[in-house]
Formats: C-alpha cells, structure tokens, sequence
C-alpha cells in the first residue's frame, strides 16, 4: 500500500466508486431487490436532472417495516428515503478521520461523496474502518523498517 493522504476520494478510488442508483420514483420493493442482489446497504436517489435527491438505505427501511403497512413495498421511494436536505455529504477533500468523526456524531453509516455538486460514490464505516487499520498497519510496517535499519 502506498501511503496518501486518506480522505473520502482516497477510499472511493481504493473501494471502486460504483454507484447503485434509483429514481425518485422507484418503487421500494425494486430498491430492495437491488440492494440484496448488489449486497449494498444503500442507494443514491437521484432527481429528473441526475442530482442527488437522497439516500435510501436499510434503516429508512427498517423503520417502516415496524408499522406493517400493507402497502409498504409499493411505496415510492422518494416516501420512504432521506431527502437531500437532511442528508449528511462530505466533499472528496474531506479528512477521513473527519468522515468518521461525523458518522460516529451523527449515527450514520453511509455517506456520500461530493465533487462540488456531483455525487462520486457512497462511503460506508466499514470502508473508513478499514483504510484506517491498512494506514496504522502501513505506518506500523514502515516504522519497523526504520528502528531495523532496512
């Protein structure tokens, strides 16, 4: 592993930056059909205009499980997500310790990546997580060398 800078685009270009996308309009049921099969945990909701609306994730899902609506899995999606509003992003520059500063303040497990206004991809905990242990191993390999001598 080289050493960089981590922030949000680091793991983004570590991870891959595939995004799975859904439009406001998407019925909940379609949603989970593909957050199983794509086994993300989840979904950016993009508007008419390809912008960012929301995030659609299991516990906006989970949430509405608990009032057994009959009519739950026909819902629209943009009923059921986090609306951009409420949405917690970071921009691609942000520090990583920040991302997960903010994830662990905010009690959130997702969180978008922003170039400006444009969505480059969704980060998780368990992405900040593990670029956080692969830098301290990194830097724990590096300072072996050093005290060694090689």
């Amino acid at each position: 592993m080289d050493t960089m800078i981590l922030n949000a685009a680091t793991v983004l270009e570590r991870k891959g930056s595939k995004l799975y996308k859904v439009q406001l309009g998407e019925i909940l049921f379609d949603c989970v059909v593909l957050m199983n099969k794509k086994r993300v945990g989840s979904l950016v909701v993009l508007d008419d205009n390809g912008r960012l609306a929301g995030v659609i994730s299991e516990r906006d899902i989970m949430r509405l499980v608990e009032m057994k609506d009959r009519e739950l899995w026909k819902k629209p999606v943009k009923n059921v997500m986090t609306p951009r509003e409420k949405l917690f992003v970071v921009q691609k520059d942000t520090p990583l310790d920040a991302v997960m500063g903010l994830m662990t303040e905010k009690h959130i497990r997702h969180v978008p990546v922003m170039d400006g206004d444009n969505i480059m991809g969704i980060i998780s905990i368990g992405d900040v997580v593990k670029n956080l242990f692969d830098e301290a191993a990194f830097t724990t390999e590096q300072l072996k060398h050093y005290i060694q001598g090689y």
